[in-house]
């Protein structure tokens, strides 16, 4: 039998959130092709000029399968690593910041480093894929929560052992608090024109608004809203002290307010600590920290908690056993 090679591949896994909405929004197939095949082809436009441009979208291999989008980049195919892997990023952070121009839906997903194997079978119809990257990369997006990107310790260091660290990956490339490493795929808006940009604010900023009434009253879709709210207007905040726009940003900014919950419940409460409370184990500080940050509650809030809770951790981690849930949400409650 002839010897199966193994590649060494950048390979992405992005999930859909609220694909079947969307589904049921689009009516037909053929929409939702065409949108795929309008944002790809808006996207080739946009490095056309280069003369690299060919070899370089002739390396990605893009799978849309259901809710699941799959970018496989082949690494060892590749002699200019630096450019490629950074035109790679941000090329996939603009994607993810055109599916949400075009639809008002998040993705989340994973960039993962590793093998993957893509065998022909017989002819070109059947193919044999094998690939624990993408297993990784699975795993990987289930673990975010929210609708963000993360990133496998093993890419970080790839870019870093090879020397690819340029100014855009290092821009790209993000590790929040929690040491999770994460893609900051609006990056890629410090890097297009002013005009385009403001569209590309303004459209999202209409189409997650229009999307409020349905959210209010769904926990899941209200937690995943507030994070991408969040983290699309400390962005706009940071473009306009960047002088990269031209117009209030204000106006590009999204309403938080409408989504928050007014007071936090003691059911809230009891959800978030259910993990270190009812299980006999020893809860990791910051694995508490990870789960109150996607609760559905105000940022002040948040924060207040997490105080609280700091507070009643000892130092090996053991909660303090008189910690009482209602006493917890009352504390919170009266420090507002």
């Amino acid at each position: 039998m002839k010897e199966i090679k193994s590649n060494n591949c950048i390979v992405v896994f992005l999930d859909i959130l609220g694909y079947e909405d969307w589904v049921k929004e689009a009516k037909s197939p053929e929409a939702i092709y065409s949108l795929f095949k309008k944002i790809l082809e808006d996207m080739q436009a946009m490095k056309e000029k280069h003369p690299q441009t060919k070899e370089f979208f002739k390396l990605i291999d893009f799978t849309i399968w259901s809710d699941s989008l799959i970018f496989v980049f082949n690494l060892d195919e590749i002699k200019d690593k630096k450019t490629f892997v950074s035109w790679f990023i941000w090329y996939l952070s603009l994607f993810i910041i055109e599916f949400i121009n075009n639809t008002g839906y998040f993705l989340r997903g994973a960039i993962v480093y590793g093998s993957f194997i893509q065998q022909k079978i017989i002819g070109d119809d059947h193919r044999f894929i094998f690939s624990p990257a993408f297993i990784s990369a699975v795993r990987l997006e289930k673990n975010m929560g929210v609708p963000r990107v993360g990133i496998n310790v093993e890419f970080v260091d790839y870019v870093q052992k090879n020397d690819l660290l340029d100014d855009l990956i290092k821009k790209a490339l993000k590790k929040d608090i929690y040491r999770q490493n994460y893609l900051d795929y609006y990056f890629s808006l410090y890097w297009i024109p002013g005009a385009l940009k403001i569209a590309y604010l303004k459209t999202i900023k209409e189409l997650i608004t229009k999307k409020y009434p349905g959210i209010r009253d769904n926990d899941k879709k209200r937690e995943k809203n507030l994070y991408f709210i969040d983290y699309h207007n400390q962005h706009v905040r940071n473009i306009f002290r960047a002088k990269l726009l031209e117009e209030d940003y204000v106006a590009l900014e999204l309403n938080k307010d409408e989504l928050a919950l007014p007071m936090i419940e003691i059911g809230i409460v009891e959800e978030f600590l259910d993990f270190p409370f009812k299980r006999d184990v020893k809860p990791d500080y910051y694995a508490l920290l990870r789960r109150l940050q996607y609760l559905s509650i105000p940022e002040a809030k948040r924060k207040l908690l997490a105080i609280i809770i700091k507070n009643r951790i000892d130092e090996s981690y053991n909660i303090v056993k008189d910690l009482s849930i209602e006493q917890l949400a009352s504390e919170l409650n009266n420090s507002l």
